[in-house]
């Protein structure tokens, strides 16, 4: 249970290293804010599973499975490399099943 407990928020905060360095090298324009605020926002999260808040699991499946869905409306994928937009997306979906878990077992318990 530890192991599933911590991947989410390995990954989250991988998440939010990624995005603060996409934010740091993109030219700043609408996609830098936006990167910035998805690192401290992956950040958060990580740190809200790290202290096992209640609406954490919760939180951390909504908000990336959100992202996920919104992340293609409003990043301009002409400066991102191919790899980069689908990497961030599996790492999102491992990181939405994991919460969802952690949930159903909360749910059952």
């Amino acid at each position: 249970m530890k192991a599933i407990h911590y991947l989410p928020i390995s990954l989250l905060l991988l998440l939010s290293v990624i995005n603060l360095y996409l934010g740091i090298i993109t030219k700043p324009d609408s996609s830098f804010v936006i990167y910035i605020v998805f690192g401290v926002v992956y950040f958060t999260l990580g740190v809200l599973l790290i202290n096992k808040m209640k609406c954490a699991d919760l939180l951390g499946f909504i908000i990336p499975l959100a992202i996920v869905f919104i992340y293609p409306l409003i990043v301009d994928f002409k400066n991102l490399h191919p790899w980069s937009s689908g990497f961030l997306g599996a790492i999102n979906a491992v990181v939405v099943l994991c919460c969802l878990y952690l949930l159903l077992v909360k749910i059952k318990n």
